[in-house]
């Protein structure tokens, strides 16, 4: 190789390089912008992460605390900003935000580490389609509506699919080079995806794999590496799952019949029929259909190339990262209970796939072009390929970044209620974010202190807000309270119990208890007065509903949506009978 040819080489090297970085650029700025949407009045369900620094904190846990592993939790700790509280005679809206700081602070530490699956995939994809065709994968995985949407969120589906992605990379290199410090590299990094959620342990089938597909001389005593990445796992789980510590408060797993219990998750054998396998195929559809489509034509593709193997075919590379997809897929595709957001851990893969489906496609379509109509011909197509994931994105934490559904109508109740005079419902699980009453906050505090929400209550308890036109807002009885079920066989006197007050029903597309929900909304249609009405999605399309934290159709209700949040109906109870 002359002179020329090694600078042409490192010219390209170098521009991957900056492509890669701009990806992973593009990445964080889909997953900061917006972030704190819905916070602190309506926050997601599950969301554990928030709680936890309070609870490492304080020594005071319950259940929940050992629901998910603590990385995070000690991450929000460490995270920057102050926890001094705002003045008296703050604005709202400096008071709305320190009422947020857990969750927004649990959200920062989620987006970051979620944004890592654009250098990640990447270099995953360069192993298998070059480098050119690796940022385009990058590119799919960054963009990913799903990928995105739970990047936002204090949960751990997001970036335990970057951390297992990068676990797999770090395997990838150690079986190449062979190195001892690559290998402890690659061990370590097993540590990451198990201290972010249980489904990190999938990361030590590539490790294992890549071990015995070594380069180099194989000597028997080199399976003593295999102990690098088991003292690892030991590590992470002493470190970050308090349930499996000698002398901790519970028992981690137990056994009862055909049911296994870890944590707080409850595991039955005969679950698992094969149902999850459509959850996850239509959970990427309804997301990101264009990735999923390239992805089964590469799927196509892959398999010609893996029959047709030559000496450059990555045979090695394929069997590692199966190592980690397959039993992945073959576990929570059998999985009666499996979850659509499960399948974010597959975006890596979807994305190597989808690149080797657009390449192939392309080729054939193309080659026999001329050089200078071929290239015009493959932009054309990866500019269309990555219109409407980059779109879809992009509006998705546009909308978030705007005021949602409650904003919009604590600033209606603002506008036209009458504080203190006029007592506001709410159904437990969302707030407005208005000033309450002393007497309003006194009244609910048996109901906000057994919820995981209500962050914006718990912050009025503690802080008193002064300058504000304050607002007599209750919080209906708990769910599985005895009202609900009142609604449903006695609607009239119950809703007449309330008094003179308006009732503000809220609702997302999918909820555990949008039946009860339902059955006061009905009652207050037949003998209410609606006064207000907001549904984030037009109510041509849906049914009250609105753009959620997970709707089903999520791609559908993002491309049709005004702004995130549930439907909300605001109805004035004025007979009293």
């Amino acid at each position: 190789m002359n002179v020329a040819e090694l600078a042409v080489g490192r010219s390209r090297v170098a521009l991957a390089v900056l492509a890669c970085v701009a990806v992973t650029v593009v990445a964080f700025a889909l997953r900061f912008r917006g972030l704190d949407h819905l916070l602190p009045h309506c926050v997601e369900p599950d969301g554990i992460y928030a709680l936890q620094p309070q609870m490492i904190r304080s020594q005071d846990r319950d259940r929940e605390y050992a629901t998910y592993p603590l990385l995070v939790g000690y991450a929000v700790l460490a995270w920057p900003g102050s926890d001094a509280p705002p003045a008296a005679d703050a604005t709202l809206t400096a008071h709305l935000r320190f009422a947020s700081r857990e969750h927004f602070r649990a959200r920062c530490v989620v987006a970051f580490l979620s944004a890592l699956i654009a250098p990640a995939t990447w270099w995953l994809a360069r192993n298998f389609v070059g480098r050119g065709w690796a940022t385009f994968a990058a590119l799919l995985a960054a963009t990913s509506l799903m990928h995105v949407n739970f990047s936002q969120q204090a949960r751990p589906h997001a970036p335990v699919t970057a951390a297992l992605a990068l676990a797999l990379c770090a395997a990838l290199r150690a079986r190449r080079t062979g190195k001892t410090s690559d290998w402890r590299l690659a061990s370590a990094a097993t540590m990451l995806p198990i201290g972010l959620l249980q489904t990190g342990v999938f990361a030590l089938g590539p490790l294992f794999v890549a071990h015995f597909l070594r380069t180099g001389e194989k000597r028997a005593r080199d399976h003593v590496r295999l102990l690098a990445p088991l003292v690892c796992v030991v590590v992470a789980v002493l470190a970050f799952y308090p349930e499996l510590r000698p002398g901790s408060f519970g028992v981690a797993t137990r056994t009862s019949g055909s049911r296994v219990v870890v944590g707080s998750h409850v595991f039955d054998w005969h679950w698992f029929d094969g149902s999850g396998f459509r959850v996850l195929l239509d959970g990427v559809w309804n997301n990101d259909p264009v990735l999923l489509a390239l992805a089964g034509l590469g799927l196509v593709f892959g398999a010609v190339a893996l029959l047709r193997r030559t000496a450059s075919t990555p045979l090695a590379e394929v069997a590692i990262a199966a190592a980690l997809f397959v039993p992945y897929l073959a576990v929570f595709g059998a999985y009666q209970w499996s979850l659509d957001r499960f399948a974010t851990v597959l975006i890596p893969a979807l994305a190597v796939l989808a690149a080797c489906g657009a390449r192939g496609a392309l080729s054939l379509l193309f080659a026999r072009l001329p050089t200078s109509p071929r290239i015009a011909a493959y932009t054309v197509a990866i500019v269309a390929a990555l219109a409407l994931p980059c779109y879809a994105a992009n509006r998705l934490v546009r909308l978030r970044s705007q005021p949602d559904s409650l904003e919009l109508a604590a600033r209606w109740a603002g506008t036209h209620l009458h504080p203190r005079t006029q007592r506001i419902w709410l159904q437990p699980g969302v707030e407005l974010p208005l000033p309450s009453s002393p007497e309003a906050i006194e009244s609910g505090r048996a109901a906000y202190r057994s919820f995981t929400g209500f962050w914006w209550m718990k912050h009025q308890e503690t802080v008193a807000l002064a300058r504000q036109r304050v607002f007599d807002v209750r919080v209906l009885p708990d769910l599985w309270d005895r009202f609900w079920d009142d609604i449903e066989l006695a609607p009239e006197p119950t809703l007449a119990s309330l008094g003179e007050s308006v009732v503000l029903c809220a609702g997302f597309q999918r909820s555990g208890y949008g039946f009860k929900v339902g059955y006061l909304r009905a009652e207050l249609e037949r003998s209410g007065r609606r006064m207000w009405s907001l549904n984030p999605i037009p109510a041509a399309r849906h049914d009250f509903t609105g753009l959620g934290y997970n709707n089903v159709d999520f791609l559908d209700d993002v491309l049709h949506a005004n702004c995130v949040g549930p439907a909300v109906e605001v109805y004035a109870i004025e007979r009293c009978e």
